[in-house]
Formats: C-alpha cells, sequence, structure tokens
C-alpha cells in the first residue's frame, strides 16, 4: 500500500512539473493580456552570443510557460489584500489609490532620464515633413501631443523615483516645434483647467491614458483649432452624447480587481456609417492587423473629410468626429512604416485634414530616417 502511495505521490509530482509546459503557448505572434505586450519570439538566425542566447529562452520560457497568468494573478491579488501592496509588472499603487504605469519608459520619461536632444530635432523634423506633404496635396495638417496621467496628476504619483533637472523630453520636443510651421497642440494646460471641476483620467481604470471626459475636452478643443480654416465644421458639444458611468472590476489589461465607475459617452445619433469594405479595398492585410477604421457620413458630403493617424489614446474615440466629417478614417500610427506610406494615405484618402497624435511617453516613429 505504502508503495502505492509513493509512486501515486511521485507521479502527481511529475505530472505538475510537466502541466505547465504542457500548457505553455508557443504559437507566433501572441498578445499577453497581463503585460499588454506580444510575447517574445527567438530570431534563430540573429547572431548573438551563447550568453545572450540563453537570456533569450529564459525570457521565451518565463513568458510563455502555461498557467503564468494564473499563478501571477494569485500573487499579485494576494499581495493587494493582504499588504496593500501592488506587485504588478505594468502597474503601480500611487498616492490615495491612484493607479500608475511602472513600465521602464514611462519611468524614464517622468525622471527626465531620456533627455535626446538629436531625437527631439529628428522627431520635428518628419512632424514638418508630414506636414509639408499634406499641404502639397492640398491638405491641413495638425499635430496633437497628449500629456500622460503622470504629467495631469503629478500629485498622485508615488514618492522614491527621483527626478533629473526640470527639462523633459516633452520641453525638448516643444521647443523644436516652436521652431516649424507645424500646427500643433500640447494639451496639458486644458487638461489641468479641466481637472479642477471633472476627474480627466480615472483613479485607477486605464492607468495610461485619459478617461472619456478628457478625451472630449481635448477633441472639444481640437476641433475648434479646424475650425479656424473650416468653419462649417459643426463644434462638438455635450448635447451630442448621453453621458453615463461603466462599473469596472478589473484594470483594463490585467485581471487586477477593482472597483470604479468610469465615465462613458455614447453618441445618440448619427448618419455616419462603418464601411470596412474599404478599409479590405485599400489597405495591405499586415495594415489592417493594427486598429484601423472608415466612416462615410452620406447625409453631410459637404463636411471635409479627415485622416487620423493615432496610438491607444485615440483608439475607439471615433464617436467625437462623426458628425462633424463626410468622412472619418482612423490608422494605428503602427502602421506607418515609412515616409511612402503616409504618401499613399493622402493619394488614396485625399483628405482635407490630417490629424497625427501620439502621447508624450511614446514618440517613436518606427522607420528608417534615410528612407
Amino acid at each position: 500500500m505504502k508503495k502505492r502511495l509513493d509512486f501515486f505521490f511521485c507521479l502527481l509530482f511529475v505530472v505538475l512539473l510537466a502541466l505547465p509546459f504542457a500548457l505553455s503557448n508557443f504559437k507566433k505572434n501572441q498578445v499577453s493580456e497581463l503585460d499588454n505586450t506580444y510575447l517574445p519570439e527567438i530570431d534563430w538566425s540573429e547572431q548573438v552570443t551563447a550568453r545572450e542566447r540563453i537570456g533569450q529562452l529564459e525570457n521565451y520560457l518565463n513568458m510563455r510557460i502555461g498557467l503564468r497568468s494564473l499563478a501571477l494573478d494569485g500573487y499579485v491579488r494576494l499581495n493587494d489584500s493582504l499588504f496593500g501592496l501592488m506587485d504588478h509588472p505594468t502597474y503601480m499603487y500611487g498616492k490615495e489609490g491612484h493607479v500608475f504605469y511602472k513600465t521602464a519608459n514611462y519611468l524614464l520619461d517622468y525622471q527626465h532620464l531620456n533627455l535626446d536632444q538629436p531625437w527631439a530635432e529628428h522627431f520635428t523634423g518628419w512632424m514638418q515633413s508630414f506636414s509639408d506633404m499634406a499641404h502639397a496635396q492640398g491638405a491641413e495638417f495638425y499635430y496633437l501631443l497628449i500629456p500622460d496621467k503622470k504629467t495631469v496628476y503629478s500629485e498622485y504619483f508615488p514618492s522614491g523615483f527621483n527626478v533629473l533637472g526640470e527639462l523633459s523630453r516633452t520641453d525638448q520636443i516643444l521647443a523644436e516645434l516652436r521652431k516649424t510651421d507645424v500646427n500643433w497642440f500640447y494639451c496639458l494646460d486644458l487638461l489641468l483647467e479641466e481637472k479642477k471641476t471633472i476627474p480627466v483620467a480615472n483613479v485607477k481604470y486605464d492607468a495610461g491614458h485619459w478617461n472619456e471626459n478628457g478625451a472630449f475636452a481635448v477633441l472639444r478643443a481640437q476641433i475648434d483649432r479646424m475650425r479656424e480654416r473650416f468653419p462649417e465644421i459643426p463644434p462638438l458639444m455635450q448635447e451630442e452624447f448621453d453621458i453615463d458611468t461603466e462599473h469596472m472590476d478589473s484594470l483594463q489589461t490585467s485581471h487586477f480587481p477593482i472597483d470604479e465607475d468610469v465615465p462613458r459617452y455614447t453618441r445618440r445619433e448619427t448618419t455616419a456609417k462603418e464601411d470596412s469594405a474599404w478599409l479590405k479595398k485599400h489597405l495591405t492585410a499586415s495594415e489592417r492587423e493594427n486598429y484601423c477604421t472608415h466612416y462615410v457620413d452620406p447625409e453631410h458630403p459637404e463636411l471635409p473629410t479627415l485622416l487620423v493617424i493615432h496610438d491607444s489614446y485615440l483608439m475607439h474615440e471615433e464617436k467625437f468626429f462623426l458628425g462633424h466629417f463626410s468622412e472619418v478614417t482612423f490608422l494605428h500610427r503602427y502602421n506607418l512604416t515609412g515616409p511612402h506610406v503616409f504618401a499613399r494615405y493622402l493619394e488614396t484618402i485625399q483628405p482635407d485634414i490630417v490629424l497625427y497624435e501620439n502621447p508624450e511617453r511614446s514618440f517613436e516613429i518606427r522607420f528608417d530616417p534615410n528612407q
């Protein structure tokens, strides 16, 4: 009997050891919802040292091993409930219960450890180039720079992170933008004013972005700037929306439990229709893998057409533009792999207005400046 029990427990031990590996995800192009990032791949054609290859394999297995999300979810829940600590790969607690990103790039930006004057000149050079290309096609170009929650609600950012001087990477970019004729808008002052009366970012949910109060305030101001050149565009009004709240019981890209009501704006009516067939006709399959939408408003052909090149801040925010333009096209800026792509979008879409957006934590343009 004892031998059978010993055999059973040995077998159970082996099964428990093997189970995570048996459940590992070795498929390509997989996204981790827990970490809000793509799971690592191994490029066997890459020439690296043996130590670097071992490090790649270790990271590959650690991120893809089965039951990882379950184990980490349980770990962070226990830390939060027992000790009030958020031990999470993406998020951290700030003051008074506020949640912030804690990714390396986010912290480097907060601490002013990513200053790079050549990069500031490089980035603004591309904004000027995009503006010139748009003007050559008869379109107006607008650049929208959005501050992170850490800048708008810096009073709630956790203590213990030293900041090097007063100059930030955003300051470097703004200084260079002032030397150009790009029509740009850094909406920090607006959000600081708005937050005096209404929250423009959530306390916990979606810590990496504004909430829909913030989106409405900034996009209303952005549309007002467009109306200076295109007065036929109707102003964005709160009366266009039903404004309510939605209850959230976990962080946006995590199973971490929260209890928060966040603002939701629902457009009351629109004559604009989504045209997915247009996307299949004019975008490549790889481009369609990134966020993209196209709306046509046949009832208002007299209004300008709009192309928005954006990041996650403007994903699912088309509702604030519908009813104000005859066509609205949203393309994630990851699609912008070269200036030839921007030129193709201008030629294909023939927009009257181009809006390019990014947050201050992510200015990166993902193509060779020599193209």
